[in-house]
């Protein structure tokens, strides 16, 4: 039998709609909780039913660009490109600047991971360093 939102639920000792809203970061949860509730997600591999079911996307997802800067030709002439090639595939560009700034980086990035009609994002990091792209 699979295991269900349910499970994860009575494992962690929370609520479904807790598990629901760590799962599609809907509303806050608390730090305590959100670890509480992954744990169980990872150690009982519920975490490949929700990729599973996390990429099915449709023409009307949007695929983002987040770049460090709009004051640079190469971003513009690459964003433009990128406009046309993926119009023709019946997608949206969208197009998110850092102003080099990680936190506001990071607060963009964590937003696009929540919103289901995100189908891909490119990112131009404002940090050099893998550990903070870790998630």
């Amino acid at each position: 039998m699979s295991i269900t939102i349910k499970d994860i639920a009575k494992m962690a000792g929370v609520s479904i709609a807790t598990v629901s809203h760590v799962i599609n970061k809907t509303r806050y949860v608390s730090p305590g909780l959100t670890k509480k509730v992954e744990r169980v997600i990872y150690e009982t591999g519920y975490i490949d039913k929700i990729r599973g079911n996390q990429f099915k996307f449709g023409k009307q997802s949007r695929v983002v660009f987040v770049l460090p800067t709009i004051s640079s030709t190469v971003y513009a002439q690459l964003a433009n490109t990128m406009t046309d090639l993926l119009a023709k595939e019946g997608y949206i560009l969208s197009v998110y600047v850092s102003h080099d700034n990680e936190e506001y980086e990071k607060h963009i990035l964590l937003n696009l991971l929540a919103d289901k009609n995100t189908a891909g994002i490119f990112l131009s990091p404002a940090v050099n360093a893998s550990r903070v792209y870790a998630k």
